[in-house]
């Protein structure tokens, strides 16, 4: 018990160091690449010791007297008070920006994880399965051309084959799942496929070279030793601990699917964070760009808290290891 809550402890202070340092790097990253910083691009035209009025206001608001370092961490200071503050462009909170595209975000992303996985899984235990007969090298054939298509190619195609050409779901757009669930639905299909496109080939291979590798232990050649079929080995003893490899690709892979998802949301004229995130960009809108980066950084913290709480339902060993590490380090 003891072990599992220092377990936990030190995922939730990891995640806490993990979200300031990307913070500060973003923060910092953007007053130095800019020109003049940031007060260059919310000052305008504006005189930058201008004091009352309309300018004065926006030196005060951004707090553009105060050195970088001492801004961000007034920043951080309303970020622990849940103030993200405004947008640059129209002033709109940066909380009310966020909360209304995040959930749509948020919803793409899971559901192509979960078609990934779903799908990845029976094509990579197949091809380690027939391994040795010609199915299992053209699924493998098949995975890995998936690998090498971007994403904005194969969102054209389907686009073009099931929009197109066969009608069944829309070709842009997005329903939310509060307005209908079947519109929802089939607003939602044709872009979580593409993004989950790459991953089924990336997820697939992973699956099949750790069943691979571990039909090759000991313990399996033992249970081979017994008599008991491949399909019972596979299922009830290979399987699982071959599953480790992909949870990791999963968690690794989190930030490629949500870099993916800006692409795919443009492609397919979706309002989630992705477009307002590439705006926020363009227009340099700092206070956004933290908000929508610190939005993102949080969901991988979140999901790699997960994919390690999963480990250790896996195999309870990894606290016991992970707690052994703490102690002597």
């Amino acid at each position: 018990m003891k072990s599992g809550l220092s377990f936990l402890w030190r995922r939730i202070l990891r995640g806490i160091a993990t979200l300031i340092a990307l913070t500060v790097i973003t923060y910092f990253m953007i007053e130095w690449t800019i020109d003049g910083g940031v007060g260059a691009v919310v000052l305008g035209g504006c005189p930058r010791d201008a004091v009352g009025g309309f300018c004065g206001q926006i030196i005060e608001q951004y707090r553009l007297n105060d050195p970088v370092w001492l801004r961000y961490l007034k920043w951080l200071g309303d970020v622990v008070t849940g103030d993200l503050n405004s947008t640059s462009r129209n002033g709109q909170l940066v909380t009310e920006v966020i909360g209304h595209r995040a959930p749509i975000t948020t919803q793409l992303a899971l559901t192509s994880i979960v078609l990934a996985v779903v799908i990845s899984v029976p094509l990579g235990v197949f091809s380690a399965y027939r391994d040795e007969h010609w199915s299992g090298r053209m699924v493998s054939s098949v995975v890995q051309m998936m690998m090498s298509v971007p994403v904005f190619v194969s969102g054209l195609f389907l686009i073009w084959l099931f929009a197109e050409q066969l009608g069944w779901l829309p070709a842009s757009g997005w329903t939310r799942l509060t307005d209908s669930y079947t519109g929802n639905f089939t607003t939602l299909m044709l872009p979580a496929f593409t993004l989950a496109f790459a991953e089924i080939g990336g997820f697939a291979r992973v699956v099949r070279a750790d069943i691979v590798e571990t039909f090759s232990a000991e313990f399996v050649s033992a249970a081979k030793a017994k008599g008991l079929s491949p399909r019972y080995l596979m299922f009830r003893h290979v399987l699982r601990p071959s599953s480790v490899g992909l949870l990791t690709v999963i968690g690794l892979n989190l930030s490629t699917l949500l870099g993916g998802a800006v692409v795919v949301e443009i492609v397919f004229g979706i309002g989630g964070i992705g477009p307002q995130l590439f705006e926020a960009i363009l227009n340099r809108d700092i206070y956004l760009i933290q908000g929508i980066t610190l939005y993102i950084g949080a969901i991988y913290v979140v999901v790699s808290g997960l994919v390690d709480f999963v480990y250790t339902k896996i195999d309870p060993r990894i606290i016991d290891a992970a707690t052994a590490r703490a102690r002597y380090a």
